[in-house]
């Protein structure tokens, strides 16, 4: 067991310091970071994905009146994550394609509902006021937290997000993150190799739970079900990977592209060596970045890779040499399945 109490937290008054000496006073210009996406509740997907990265098996979202709470079971913050979230494009995972965050400006995007997050992990107690400016926080300063908040076990890291933004009140961002978390797809935890458990609750929130299962396919592929229990509803996959390795040498050995195809809702459980007439279209198809992005394939089925997105994750380079490699990879591995 770790014992939290004996670590030592960053130096908040170090690290502001040197971000004042690096960004200044006037952090103004950086208010722009927290609307880098048209839709701003495009924030959740970003908590998603730095839980994962963290390793999280468990991730919560609770909606209160004044604030939102995320909980996950992922590894603690360092002193590395507290410079990361207090800077911009600092991100210790800038230069490792199989992380999904690697720009170090996705937390931002909090800033369209929040003027000063707070944190809550390992050592970890602070509150980051003007984008940059990390502050020691009092324990005392803690929110109560409801029974069994995923988010109040010991060890486990807490962010609380408070409604306090003059230009969105309290009541229009309960209103529009609610109706983000209603809208969570199961197929949100379709790429994710870890997180396996999502749940959200809270005001205006319907209570509920993703849960992600694998078992093996057909021809070296997996079985990926996600269910959500409210309302019920069940989407399983067929999917493939294939290792970059050929196409990037040894050390890409970590990076795969993917291919999955969703289940006919109507077919059989039992798989036959004959998969085609259990696969069932999709209406859309867009590229997949560990998360949909903006760039529809038109394929019918789902394209997934490590590409290098636009910082805003809207859109693909399409003559970035490592892309036109991913493409390469997903078209070999289309042919092999």
């Amino acid at each position: 067991m770790v014992c939290y109490e004996c670590s030592v937290p960053a130096n908040y008054e170090q690290i502001r310091a040197e971000n004042i000496a690096r960004y200044g006073w006037d952090t103004a210009v950086l208010d722009l970071l927290g609307h880098l996406y048209s839709d701003r509740t495009h924030f959740i997907f970003e908590l998603i994905q730095n839980a994962e990265d963290a390793g999280a098996t468990e991730l919560s979202f609770t909606v209160y009146p004044d604030r939102l709470e995320v909980g996950h079971d992922g590894r603690p913050f360092t002193e590395a994550d507290v410079r990361g979230l207090c800077g911009v494009a600092q991100s210790s995972k800038s230069g490792d394609l199989t992380q999904i965050g690697r720009f170090g400006i996705g937390f931002k995007s909090v800033y369209a509902y929040t003027r000063n997050p707070r944190v809550y992990s390992g050592a970890e107690r602070f509150r980051i006021e003007s984008f940059v400016r990390p502050f020691a926080l009092d324990p005392a300063t803690e929110p109560d937290t409801g029974p069994g908040d995923p988010g109040a076990d010991n060890g486990r890291t807490r962010f609380v997000f408070p409604f306090d933004l003059d230009g969105v009140p309290a009541p229009t961002a309960v209103t529009e993150i609610a109706a983000a978390l209603n809208r969570l797809e199961p197929t949100t935890l379709l790429f994710l190799r870890r997180l396996s458990r999502l749940r959200v609750a809270g005001t205006g929130v319907t209570e509920a739970t993703l849960v992600r299962g694998t078992e093996p396919g057909p021809a070296g592929g997996q079985r990926i079900s996600v269910l959500k229990d409210l309302p019920i509803s069940k989407v399983t996959w067929l999917a493939w990977s294939r290792s970059l390795a050929a196409h990037r040498g040894p050390g890409a050995s970590a990076l795969a592209v993917e291919i999955a195809f969703r289940v006919d809702p109507g077919a059989t459980p039992q798989i036959s060596p004959q998969i085609s007439p259990q696969i069932s279209p999709l209406d859309r198809s867009p590229l997949s970045v560990f998360f949909p992005t903006e760039k529809e394939t038109f394929l019918g089925f789902v394209a997934q890779g490590p590409y290098r997105t636009t910082p805003a994750r809207d859109n693909v380079p399409e003559h970035d040499p490592a892309n036109q490699d991913f493409v390469a990879g997903t078209a070999a591995l289309l042919a092999e399945v």
